[in-house]
Order: structure tokens, then C-alpha cells, then sequence
């Protein structure tokens, strides 16, 4: 995933949204803020995480469930939330194929002069 990062860092923004602890070992407890915070640093420290991490709620106003997403889910979002993508397993060659076809679709003309296609705002740095 980190080379999809990479590769379309500049256009679109990746971020992990901790859910819950599914793979968590016998005896483990990640009931309080405290050690979801702390899980979610180690899981990032080990993997290198290349992108923001955001802590769900883990209660029926949750990320997860207001989205029926499984554990290892993605998503890709517009600007204004609308969901134009879903896979149920964050699979990096679905996601890199996607955002490219949306790179494409933006960079060609609309058949219509009058209408233009949405472009992806530029990141500074």
C-alpha cells in the first residue's frame, strides 16, 4: 500500500481509521481511549504507516458500522463524503487502478465545452 501512497500522495488523502483490534491476542483489552491510543501508535511505529491514523468509536456511531465495513476495508470519498469506491479488502493494485482512472477522467475533456470536470485541488509542499 505504501507505494500506492506514494504514487498519489499529491492528489488524494490516505487515512486509516482504527476500528477495532482484530487480532488482538487472549487476555488483551482495548476497551479504554488510553489503549486504543496506544495500540494504534505501536501498529503504526511497526508498519510504517505512511498515513494519518484516526481512532473509531467503538459503539453503534462508529466509523465501521455506519459504514458496513469489514476489518482491512477501503474506501475512497469525494470532497464532499459521497462514497465513489468500496472494496471489502484494502487490496493496493484495486486502489492504484482506481485513482488512476480517476486521474485520467479528470485530465480528458469533456466531450461538452460548457462542462468541466471536477480537478483535484494541489498540495502545497
Amino acid at each position: 500500500m505504501g507505494d500506492v501512497i506514494e504514487k498519489h500522495a499529491n492528489e488524494v488523502d490516505f487515512i486509516f481509521i482504527y476500528c477495532k483490534e482484530a487480532h488482538s491476542t487472549p487476555g488483551e483489552s482495548f476497551d479504554t481511549g488510553e489503549a486504543r491510543n496506544a495500540q494504534a501508535e505501536n501498529f503504526s511505529h511497526h508498519n510504517a504507516v505512511q498515513r494519518t491514523i484516526l481512532i473509531d468509536a467503538f459503539d453503534d456511531g462508529s466509523v465501521q458500522k455506519r459504514y458496513a465495513a469489514l476489518e482491512n476495508s477501503v474506501f475512497v470519498l469525494d470532497g464532499s463524503g459521497r462514497i465513489l469506491m468500496k472494496s471489502a479488502l484494502a487490496e493496493a493494485d484495486e486502489l492504484d487502478a482506481f485513482l488512476t482512472s480517476c486521474r485520467a477522467m479528470r485530465a480528458t475533456p469533456h466531450p461538452d465545452p460548457e462542462i468541466t470536470r471536477p480537478t483535484a485541488p494541489q498540495r502545497e509542499g
